[in-house]
């Protein structure tokens, strides 16, 4: 095992992440990494207190005041991932956090370093918010981290998903 591994799983490229881009606005602050023995550490990470996103997207139902707010304050924090060249590659309502004018962005744990203009091998973390050319390639980009924010906006302005069809959940996935 390499000594930045841990009996509960790798933490070594969160915490790459989290040291290439310092405090953010919209992640949770890293404290650092807290080394139990040789073989066990963790990530120490502030709490972002609220709501997730999911739990605030009811089917059928609009949330257009906030939406710009909660979408631009995402955008922000996905630009400032892209700029120290990460793509972020699993938005989905669940990973994102709401406390009154709070927005964060949570677990980036799938997120990838890129180099240079290139894009990362990945896989379909959450089928219904997936960008096109995972599932066709299995590769990520920051504009798939784009096309994810724009499914959860639409999401958000017209209470439904742009791809449900009212369709059962399993075919859902399969479009």
């Amino acid at each position: 095992r390499s000594p930045e591994s841990s009996r509960l799983g790798l933490v070594a490229s969160e915490q790459a992440i989290y040291k290439r881009l310092g405090p953010v606005p919209g992640l949770p602050r890293y404290y650092g990494p807290p080394k139990i023995d040789d073989d066990l550490s963790f990530l120490r990470l502030g709490v972002c207190y609220g709501r997730s996103l999911e739990d605030l997207i009811e089917p059928n139902r609009r949330l257009p005041e906030g939406s710009d707010y909660i979408v631009g304050r995402l955008a922000g924090t996905l630009a400032r991932l892209h700029s120290a060249g990460i793509v972020y590659n699993d938005l989905r309502p669940s990973n994102v956090k709401i406390d009154g004018d709070q927005v964060h962005l949570l677990d980036v744990g799938d997120a990838q370093f890129l180099a240079e203009g290139a894009e990362v091998t990945t896989y379909v973390h959450g089928p219904r918010y997936v960008a096109p050319e995972v599932v066709l390639r299995h590769k990520a980009q920051p504009a798939s981290d784009v096309f994810q924010l724009g499914i959860i906006y639409y999401e958000l302005m017209t209470g439904r998903h742009p791809f449900s069809s009212g369709l059962p959940r399993e075919t859902d996935y399969q479009i």
